[in-house]
C-alpha cells in the first residue's frame, strides 16, 4: 500500500488463449495503470457499480432462473453398469460420424466437443476449434451446485481445465486415453466434475458440472483438488495427482484465475509434476467480524461421509495423497523427512553464520 502514490505503471498484456505471433510471443501490447488508496467516495462508487452494473451471470449475481441443486452428483456413486450403457450408446451414435471436421471460413480443424455440446447451441458447440474451446472455457458457468454447511461465507470454485495429464489407459495407439474427472473436498463436503473421456488436456465447459459453491465454516480451511482416471473395471479409480489450496491467502470478492501443478503427494521432497489444473475461485464473506473471530480459533475436525468404498478412497487420496502415513509404512516418506531435517540444518547453519558476520561488521 505504501507504493499506491498514483505513479504510472505499465504491464505487458498476454493472450491467455494460447495464440502466438510470428516471433513466438503471446504479448499483445501494454496496459497502463495508476494506483492510489481508495477514499470513502471511491468505495461508495464501487459498491454502487456492483449493485447496478455488474453482469447478472457473474459470481456475485448468478443468472436469474439458474437452478442450483442442493447436492452434487458424485460420479463414483453412480453405478458402473449405467455408465457402461451410456458410453456404449454414445459410441454407437458417433461410430459412423466424423470426430474432426474443417471450418468452412478459416479451414482450421474443428473437433467434436467433449463431454457433450450445449443443448441450447447444438449447431455452434458440436464441433469447435481449439481456440473456440479455450474461449468458451473461460465464460461464466451456467449451473452451480451448493455444497457444505458453513454460514460464514461462500467459496465459489470452477474447474476449468487440466493440461498434460499422463495416459493411464491401455491402447493409446487407437485413441484410448485417460478418462479424467476432478474431485473437490472442502471442509465437510465433497463434489466431483463430470468425466471427459480420452483427453489428456480436458476442458470443462460452462454448461457441464464444473461449478461448485461451498459454505465456509472456518476462514483458514483448505480446498483439496484431486484428478483421477475413471475406470469401468472392478478396481478403484486410478489417481493422477492432487493439490491443496489455502483459501485464506486470497482477498474477498476478488475473482482469481489460478493454475497449479499436480503431484501424487505433498509428503515427498523428490517429486515430479504429473500435469496441471486450472481453476477459477472467488470468496464471499457475509460477516467480516464473525470471520475474524472464527479465524483465531483452530480449525475444527471435519468428517466427509461416503456410501461406497471407492468414493471413500477418492476422497482420501484427494486430502492426503499417495502417502498418507495411515495405511502402511513407506520408506519414501521417511527418506523425505530425513532430507527435510538436513535442509533445516543447512538453513540454520547459514542463518547463524550470517548473523555472526553481521554482528562483527555492523558498522
Amino acid at each position: 500500500l505504501s507504493h499506491c502514490d498514483e505513479q504510472r505503471l505499465e504491464v505487458d498484456i498476454g493472450d491467455d488463449l494460447g495464440d502466438v505471433d510470428e516471433e513466438g510471443s503471446n504479448l499483445r501490447g501494454k496496459l497502463a495503470l495508476r494506483f492510489r488508496i481508495a477514499t470513502e467516495f471511491d468505495q461508495k462508487l464501487v459498491k454502487s457499480f456492483q449493485e447496478k452494473c455488474l453482469p447478472k451471470d457473474s459470481f456475485l449475481h448468478p443468472q436469474e432462473g439458474t437452478e442450483r441443486p442442493k447436492f452434487a452428483k458424485l460420479i463414483t456413486e453412480t453405478s458402473k453398469t449405467k455408465v457402461v450403457q451410456s458410453s456404449f450408446m454414445k459410441s454407437v451414435k458417433y461410430v459412423f460420424s466424423p470426430n474432426i471436421v474443417e471450418c468452412e471460413k478459416t479451414g482450421a480443424p474443428k473437433v467434436r466437443l467433449k463431454p457433450y455440446p450445449d443443448t441450447n447451441r447444438l449447431n455452434e458447440t458440436t464441433f469447435m476449434t481449439a481456440r473456440e474451446i479455450r474461449y468458451e472455457t473461460l465464460l461464466p458457468s451456467k449451473n452451480w451446485i451448493e455444497c457444505g454447511s458453513g454460514n460464514l461465507g461462500k467459496l465459489h470454485v470452477e474447474i476449468l481445465s487440466c493440461h498434460d495429464l499422463p495416459n493411464l489407459d491401455v491402447g493409446e495407439a487407437v485413441g484410448n486415453l485417460t478418462d479424467s474427472f476432478v474431485s473437490l473436498v472442502f471442509e465437510d463436503s465433497c463434489a466431483m466434475t463430470e468425466v471427459i473421456n480420452d483427453e489428456l488436456s480436458p476442458h470443462w465447459l460452462p454448461w457441464t458440472q464444473r461449478a461448485f459453491c461451498f459454505g465456509i465454516l472456518h476462514p483458514a480451511s483448505i480446498l483439496y483438488l484431486g484428478v483421477f482416471d475413471y475406470d469401468l473395471g472392478v478396481g478403484n479409480f486410478d489417481p493422477i495427482g492432487r493439490v491443496a489450496v489455502n483459501v485464506s491467502n486470497f482477498q474477498k470478492n476478488t475473482t482469481y484465475n489460478l493454475k497449479y501443478n499436480l503431484y501424487p503427494s505433498s509428503n515427498v521432497t523428490d517429486r515430479t509434476a504429473v500435469g496441471s489444473i486450472q481453476i477459477r475461485l472467488l470468496i464471499e464473506c457475509f460477516d467480516e467480524k464473525a470471520a475474524l473471530l472464527e479465524a483465531v480459533k483452530p480449525r475444527p475436525k471435519m468428517h466427509v461421509n461416503a456410501k461406497k468404498e471407492r468414493t471413500f478412497k477418492v476422497i482420501r487420496y484427494t486430502c492426503f495423497g499417495e502417502f498418507d502415513n495411515e495405511e502402511k509404512f513407506d520408506f519414501t516418506v521417511v527418506r523425505s523427512y530425513i532430507n527435510e531435517i538436513f535442509e533445516y540444518k543447512s538453513n540454520l547453519s547459514y542463518v547463524i553464520g550470517d548473523s555472526i558476520q553481521s554482528l562483527m561488521f555492523w558498522h
